[in-house]
């Protein structure tokens, strides 16, 4: 079985949460907590790294195993899929919105005529052959993709310096603290998607530590707040309402000097870093959780290939598929990894109980 270091798990999380806080997060963010949502991202960070205090706590717990395999273990296989079952889910409507998204990012922006069904072969093409090397080549892929993809956040955050007025940020709580508290829940979807790290802790070589582990997880959060922050100050709360993707916008305006433009291309290669590594890995824990191997794996992971090529191609407007991200997709996530951490929690203090009373007799 192979096996990788928590640092790989970590680049995996940067880029996967990063397309999540970068991409799908920004526009509701806006939505929901105007001018102050930033102030939804610094006030989510104390209770979502309790929360990961508790996923370190239940980590060190499981001694090696995936929470399915020791839930079956010690309770059998119904608590197992209690437990499993909505991570499985969340990872379902990961893959639907990523690879949905991507392809409606694609369409809008630098292959307009390219068909729908086209790109999402190629796309999903490329991602079943990652999942089917393994979790291995995908921390791989990780380890070379993802210093460019901060080396251009960087870049493209210097760049338009020129552009941006902070005063766009005032009037601070201006409605009050309502939106900000709104906000929150958006604020939370990347990190809230951490929880999947009990599905694959049996494929760490070491454990987490527990300052890396809180450390990755306010890296994680704190991802949306350069772009959202930096979409107020150049663009201002008028027409960063309108944005539907705040970030690639933000690329649109950079220039080296007096000729050198059109580099918003670079977007293009963070995008897909993130949305080829989401997806993959994804893919991989879905197909991972089955316990199949050999052709009965490949053929979950082809099938699965093919049933998001097929969902792609359903007739969902932009609008419709935005709303779906607000009202289930990130209320899901956040919902769900809640339940399963406090269950988990639950079901671990159980069994310490019991194993000391087993111990007393």
């Amino acid at each position: 079985m192979t096996r990788i270091r928590p640092l790989g798990l970590c680049f995996i999380f940067f880029l996967s949460a990063g397309l999540m806080n970068h991409v799908l997060v920004i526009p509701l963010l806006a939505e929901t907590g105007g001018r102050d949502a930033w102030l939804s991202i610094l006030l989510v960070m104390p209770p979502g790294l309790l929360g990961l205090a508790l996923l370190y706590y239940l980590i060190q717990r499981l001694s090696g195993s995936s929470l399915p395999q020791w839930t079956k273990a010690r309770y059998g296989r119904a608590a197992s899929l209690l437990l499993t079952v909505p991570l499985l889910l969340q990872l379902l409507l990961i893959l639907f919105m990523t690879v949905k998204d991507t392809t409606n990012w694609t369409e809008a922006t630098y292959l307009p005529r390219t068909p729908d069904l086209v790109v999402a072969l190629l796309f999903m093409g490329l991602c079943f052959a990652a999942a089917q090397f393994g979790i291995g080549s995908i921390a791989i892929m990780a380890y070379l993709l993802l210093p460019f993809v901060v080396i251009l956040g960087h870049f493209v955050m210097g760049a338009n310096i020129r552009y941006k007025d902070y005063s766009f940020l005032r009037p601070f709580l201006e409605h009050g603290m309502g939106p900000v508290w709104h906000g929150m829940l958006y604020a939370s979807g990347g990190l809230a998607e951490m929880a999947v790290l009990l599905l694959v802790n049996h494929r760490l070589s070491k454990p987490f530590k527990l300052w890396g582990l809180l450390l990755a997880g306010t890296l994680v959060t704190s991802l949306s707040i350069g772009p959202l922050i930096g979409g107020y100050a150049e663009f201002g709360p008028a027409e960063m309402m309108k944005q539907r993707y705040p970030s690639y916008a933000q690329w649109r305006l950079v220039s080296v000097g007096k000729y050198i433009e059109h580099l918003d291309f670079f977007a293009i290669y963070q995008w897909l870093s993130g949305a080829f590594v989401r997806v993959s890995f994804a893919m991989f824990v879905i197909a991972d959780v089955t316990g199949l191997k050999g052709r009965k794996r490949s053929f979950v992971l082809l099938l699965l290939s093919l049933l998001l090529v097929l969902a792609v191609l359903l007739p969902i407007s932009d609008h419709r598929f935005l709303t779906m991200v607000k009202e289930i997709f990130i209320p899901y996530t956040v919902g769900s990894a809640i339940l399963v951490l406090l269950a988990a929690a639950g079901l671990v203090f159980l069994a310490s109980r019991r194993k000391k009373a087993n111990a007393n007799e």
